[in-house]
């Protein structure tokens, strides 16, 4: 969020647990967030279950948050608007449908929906457990024409988790990207744990782990590789 040039207008695909809005309402700039998520039934939860409404601290119900529940790419296809920020939380490529949503395509899709100096981000599964398919969904966003930068994590519940981010405008390049976020304070956002600190962890990797970048394929409409990189993936260690 920090890092977007403008963060009045945010669009985030999927999130009906609200947490991702959660975090996002922090950021006092943000005039509306524009939450795509095809599934009601979650996002009814998210709206009105003790469980999450404690977690997502309601944020679901914050006026703020225009809720529309709705396929992601369609969503993409059909609306006119132009946002600062685009957040990806949709699951896993597990299925050939969801794999479509991390192609090139969609992608360059997303990014004609970007303001100049955007920012665009996607869970990207774990660099762990599926090291393949993290570097593909990398170089496809790369592939789309964004600037784009790996960063990862350990969550509790998940393990190793990765994220990939990418950012709109000719004078941004990937080592650019990494050297403003590497210098970001976040000493006004009421973050639990996000610091200076952490941030420089999260886009450092171990030796050799982005190394076989050009060995992985681009996640294609009509070749969706990353489907079965995330298939081949050590899930069983899991």
């Amino acid at each position: 969020m920090q890092l977007s040039v403008a963060r009045g207008e945010v669009l985030v695909l999927g999130g009906g647990d609200g947490l991702a809005a959660r975090e996002i309402l922090k950021y006092p700039e943000v005039q509306q967030i524009t939450l795509v998520d095809l599934d009601p039934a979650m996002t009814a939860l998210g709206q009105q279950h003790p469980i999450f409404l404690k977690l997502n601290q309601g944020s679901l119900n914050d006026p703020k948050v225009n809720l529309i529940n709705r396929d992601a790419y369609t969503f993409l296809q059909e609306t006119g608007e132009i946002y600062d920020v685009i957040i990806i939380d949709l699951p896993d490529p597990k299925t050939i449908e969801l794999a479509r949503l991390y192609t090139r395509e969609f992608y360059q899709l997303a990014s004609r929906h970007l303001s100049l100096g955007g920012t665009l981000v996607t869970q990207a599964t774990s660099p762990f457990f599926s090291r393949q398919a993290f570097l593909s969904i990398l170089k496809s966003v790369q592939a789309a024409g964004l600037p784009a930068i790996a960063y990862h994590n350990h969550i509790p519940t998940l393990g190793e988790w990765g994220w990939v981010l990418g950012m709109k405008g000719e004078r941004f390049d990937a080592e650019a990207i990494k050297t403003r976020l590497e210098a970001l304070p976040f000493d006004t956002i009421p973050t639990r744990f996000l610091n200076n600190d952490a941030m420089i962890s999260m886009l450092h990797f171990g030796k050799g782990e982005l190394a076989k970048l050009e060995e992985v394929k681009v996640n294609q409409e009509l070749e969706l590789a990353l489907y079965h990189y995330y298939k081949a993936g050590a899930w069983e260690i899991w």
